[in-house]
């Protein structure tokens, strides 16, 4: 995770009543996209969800997204490392092609320098 990624970005929603007294807090992931807990039916829920602008400027929660409930958020925190373990930015052997090679158009390997002595 970045040093950017890894700071505490916790912000209340604006779009809450300005009577509440228990205004919503997340924690915005960048590209509007957050993270917020939720409870629905007395059960807890950690949701990572996309956002939009409506036409009268209002932000509000999109499709996509998903609530996780606490078992499964614990679950994934667990299998965390190993998840690192897989992106390319981590180190892992298992790289992403890039564009070119997706397309059949193979980057040209560096050739290796003899040593003459």
């Amino acid at each position: 995770m970045s040093e950017k990624g890894s700071k505490k970005r916790v912000k209340e929603d604006s779009s809450e009543d300005e009577g509440s007294a228990d205004k919503a807090k997340f924690f915005d992931l960048g590209k509007n996209k957050r993270v917020s807990i939720n409870q629905f039916k007395g059960v807890h829920y950690v949701d990572i969800r996309e956002f939009y602008t409506d036409k009268s400027g209002e932000t509000k929660p999109g499709k996509k997204g998903i609530a996780l409930n606490e078992e499964q958020w614990n679950e994934l925190k667990r299998q965390m490392a190993d998840i690192d373990a897989l992106l390319p930015s981590s180190g892992s052997s298992k790289e992403k092609p890039t564009k070119k090679e997706k397309k059949g158009k193979k980057e040209k390997p560096e050739k290796e320098e003899e040593d003459d002595e």
